[in-house]
């Protein structure tokens, strides 16, 4: 099996998904553009909690498949979790290759909509709106980047520190690295 380069994640980073007033913060920072059901928002932190100690214990993972019911939020724990790789010391970089661009759109709303809550509940973070980049703009450290699934398909390198596979299921053919 091939090893995996750590990510360097301090738990500190991501400490604020396992505070009960950080939860309360976030949910009620967000009432104004999207109110959170505390429940819904609660297991979605648990969940990029094990992710994240999936991605970063001592037997690191290569990586995590998530997968549930459609409306119960692998969109919001991939975004959470893509912000706390991208903040590590703004020096992680994180892909996420969706099926078509309504899904690019729906992930950089997604991810913009997450930037006042951290700022307000999870200081720690560096997480601003001009560090998610669309298309083909550059990658650089500490930035979000959003393509196509057809990005996997023209040779470029996907590798990254984390890489989003979103519908990954509709991302198989013959001309992609996926194959």
């Amino acid at each position: 099996m091939l090893s995996i380069e750590p990510l360097g994640l301090s738990a500190d980073q991501w400490q604020f998904l396992r505070e009960p007033q950080i939860l309360e913060c976030y949910v009620k920072s967000s009432e104004a553009d999207r109110p959170l059901a505390v429940e819904s928002t609660r297991r979605q932190f648990k969940t990029a909690r094990d992710i994240l100690d999936r991605l970063t214990g001592q037997n690191p993972q290569r990586g995590v498949l998530l997968a549930d019911d459609v409306g119960l939020g692998k969109t919001t724990v991939a975004a959470l979790v893509a912000w706390v790789v991208a903040s590590a010391g703004g020096k992680r970089k994180v892909r996420i290759l969706a099926p078509n661009d309504v899904m690019v759109r729906r992930w950089v709303d997604e991810l913009q909509f997450h930037v006042e809550p951290l700022n307000e509940c999870a200081t720690n973070l560096d997480a601003r709106k001009n560090r998610v980049r669309v298309g083909r703009e550059r990658l650089f450290d500490g930035t979000i980047q959003v393509v196509k699934h057809s990005y996997a398909s023209q040779g470029r390198a996907l590798g990254r520190d984390l890489l989003i596979v979103d519908e990954a299921h509709r991302a198989k053919g013959e001309d992609t690295w996926f194959s």
